[in-house]
């Protein structure tokens, strides 16, 4: 190919600050490989790009839903958390309750073995007590007494 750019034979314009100033421009023609490097590197970028933009995307919401099944699940075992102290706080009330129970028939029993004399004014009082607690007795030597608080307790 010869030069297109010729001194010597192509126009010249006269107006211009050196001799021979070349009046000719080239023509700028891009070829078939140019552009098919041109989309090609448009390819690899743009859809790498775009590709990691959706695993983004992706990952986002997946750590999201792990984040709401994080906290679902640590309300619930908050929610445990706190029926177990309620029902915990019941069992001592029972409990205490209980043992009252039978600190109070174990101190009857305990008084009328130990010989406390009642006076004349309270003598049907406490041959009343006298009575129940007697029955307590001889309920105790043959079987445990069926005490509400003991079942109340086992319920719990």
């Amino acid at each position: 190919m010869a030069n297109e750019l010729d001194e010597m034979t192509g126009p010249v314009n006269e107006q211009g600050r050196d001799v021979n100033v070349i009046e000719k421009q080239i023509p700028v023609k891009v070829g078939v490989g140019s552009t098919i490097f041109e989309v090609l590197l448009w390819v690899l970028a743009i859809i790498p790009g775009v590709v990691f933009l959706f695993m983004k995307i992706k990952a986002r919401n997946y750590l999201r839903v792990l984040q709401q099944k994080i906290q679902h699940n640590a309300s619930q075992i908050d929610n445990y958390l706190e029926q177990r102290v309620v029902i915990l706080q019941n069992v001592v009330g029972i409990v205490e309750k209980s043992i009252d129970l039978d600190k109070d028939v174990m101190k009857t029993v305990a008084a009328f073995r130990g010989g406390v004399h009642p006076t004349e004014e309270s003598r049907s009082e406490v041959a009343g007590q006298l009575d129940s607690a007697m029955s307590s007795i001889r309920i105790a030597f043959e079987a445990y007494p069926d005490l509400k608080a003991h079942r109340a307790l086992a319920d719990a």
